[in-house]
């Protein structure tokens, strides 16, 4: 059972690794390509797609994986779909009413609604693969979109005159690339919209719990950066970016394969009236020991190495990284764990941490723009998020003990 669990994990790892070290390998050229403003613009573009794709998916992707009937998966998945073609349309024809709140130029809205209704398809063909156990598929994906998105960043500035959205272009290339292949192989199914829709009424426990704590989630993550562009200079703002990038490679490129096998193996094993804390605690074990060396890297050479990695008007970013290498370490180890919080019952605990993060951010940014530093936003969000990683750790080592998961 264990081997078979690691071997999950290796397969997803290995395209995930690849994928993602293609993103660090272009990191350095893209920094010289693109100034800290453009990466600014991109940090906007990821956060705004980040929160609308929620609503996009309304987290059925959830009941992909975890529906125990084929028709359950099918509806689920067709559901997905649909509502996030009407989350793209409404995010096109409404940029009059989100341009005066967010001041940017309001061909971005356009880029956005495009990136909402990807991402929301990108979401339902990968929650469906990962439940067929095609986890091939989902690696080599990810490599194609990786690759698509650097040749594309690297490639928009020698042939287009104005390239400030390059960046943005090039990320909604490479997960359309993503879409188009997961559909190619087997990720398609025919929608029944009545039934699609009457999952809406039938399990409405992922718009109703799940989907308001993701959300908190999302902004609690996600605001900082939206928020900056108000109070702070474009360029710390590209900066923080640019930091959210380098450091998210590493749960990208374990952490999310570590989290996809996770979640679908204790679910199995709580729902066989099993105990998933062994599971559990050897997982957390492995991606503490893992994580210690990136971690130390952070903490002490932050400043240094994203200085000669990125260029020198990039330490911003290192500086950043010192104070937050807590921050990552335990969110590397923790944040693939925590998806037992959605499993049945247990979302309400789930909902209890996100509220108490996004309070905590609330104030966070409150005081940062009072005082007008920025720093001090970055030591706040610190705080904020150890305590919510703590939280999660504790709540889900509970969860895993329990024999049975109750529908």
């Amino acid at each position: 059972m264990k081997d078979t669990y690691y071997r999950k994990i290796l397969v997803l790892f290995s395209g995930t690794g690849v994928a993602q070290l293609i993103n660090l390998a272009g990191l350095p050229f893209l920094t010289r390509l693109y100034s800290p403003d453009y990466f600014g613009l991109f940090a906007f573009y990821s956060a705004v797609v980040a929160i609308l794709t929620l609503f996009a998916t309304l987290k059925y992707e959830n009941h992909i994986l975890l529906s125990r009937s084929q028709s359950g998966v099918t509806h689920s998945y067709n559901l997905i779909k649909i509502l996030s073609i009407i989350a793209a349309v409404l995010v096109y024809f409404i940029p009059q009413f989100l341009t005066p709140i967010f001041v940017y130029q309001t061909d971005i809205f356009i880029w956005i609604s495009l990136g909402v209704g990807l991402a929301g398809w990108q979401l339902a063909n990968y929650y469906l693969l990962n439940r067929q156990n095609k986890y091939k598929v989902m690696s080599t994906s990810r490599v194609l979109a990786a690759n698509v998105f650097l040749i594309s960043s690297i490639g928009f500035p020698f042939i287009m005159e104005d390239y400030s959205l390059g960046l943005i272009w090039a990320s909604i290339a490479g997960v359309f690339s993503s879409v188009i292949y997961t559909s190619l192989y087997g990720a398609y199914r025919n929608p029944n919209l009545v039934k699609s829709f009457k999952l809406l009424k039938i399990e409405p426990s992922y718009y109703r719990i799940i989907l308001p704590s993701s959300f908190m989630d999302v902004m609690s993550s996600q605001l900082p950066l939206i928020f900056s562009k108000g109070s702070f200079e474009l360029n710390k703002v590209g900066n923080y970016g640019l930091y959210n990038k380098c450091v998210s490679l590493p749960s990208a490129i374990l952490g999310k394969a570590v989290a996809d096998v996770f979640k679908q193996e204790a679910f199995q094993r709580l729902s066989n009236n099993e105990s998933a804390s062994n599971l559990y605690i050897d997982t957390a074990k492995k991606m503490l020991y893992i994580g210690f060396l990136p971690y130390l890297a952070l903490q002490f050479m932050g400043i240094q190495l994203f200085s000669i990695v990125f260029g020198k008007e990039w330490s911003f970013a290192g500086e950043i990284a010192q104070v937050m290498a807590i921050r990552f370490y335990l969110g590397f180890v923790v944040s693939p764990l925590s998806s037992v919080l959605y499993f049945a019952h247990f979302k309400k605990w789930d909902f209890l941490i996100q509220t108490l993060l996004i309070v905590a951010i609330a104030l966070t940014l409150y005081i940062s723009y009072v005082h007008n530093d920025f720093m001090l936003m970055i030591q706040g969000l610190t705080v904020s998020y150890v305590v919510k990683y703590l939280l999660q750790f504790s709540v889900g080592y509970w969860i895993t003990s329990v024999k049975k998961v109750r529908n």
